[in-house]
């Protein structure tokens, strides 16, 4: 095969396996072999290894090799977590904040839609985002002496019961 032809095939692969329509070369995984930055760019658009397997047709026997054995590897997918991340971030944050339609039905009609809004979202990104505020409250007690428990009638049961 002449270079020309090479080269050809290799755009070729690329586009093919370029899944998300972005360049994967231009990615932010420059370090990796053309398999590995296409599943990586997967990975970081979807944020699901089964999904990231599924589109990329490439295994996750290959995945955790590399993982294994490719230390830059295991860098990049950190960071292609990482990015997961604050794509889920920004969704909840969207969800909390701004809220989303749903559709309300009467008589089996289409009657208008409702704003909804994600309450326990608002809540995990209150306590991550604000910790010293909106942490959970544990007070210690002092246990430097026997346990009594007082049941009912305010007796106490006496040490050994």
């Amino acid at each position: 095969m002449d270079e020309g032809n090479e080269v050809s095939q290799e755009v070729t692969e690329e586009k093919e396996l370029n899944v998300f329509g972005q360049l994967i070369e231009g990615s932010v995984f420059p370090d990796q072999s053309l398999r590995q930055r296409t599943f990586l760019v997967a990975y970081s658009e979807c944020g699901s290894l089964n999904k990231s397997y599924e589109i990329t047709g490439i295994s996750s026997t290959s995945h955790y090799h590399w993982m294994h054995t490719d230390s830059n590897y295991a860098q990049a997918f950190t960071e292609a977590r990482r990015i997961t991340g604050y794509k889920l971030e920004s969704e909840a944050i969207r969800r909390a904040y701004e809220g989303w339609d749903e559709p309300v039905y009467q008589g089996g009609k289409l009657a208008g839609v409702t704003r909804k809004y994600s309450d326990t979202l608002m809540i995990f990104m209150l306590k991550g985002l604000l910790p010293d505020i909106h942490r959970e409250k544990f007070v210690e007690l002092n246990n430097s002496g026997p346990l009594q428990i007082n049941i009912g009638g305010g007796s106490t049961l006496p040490d050994g019961v």
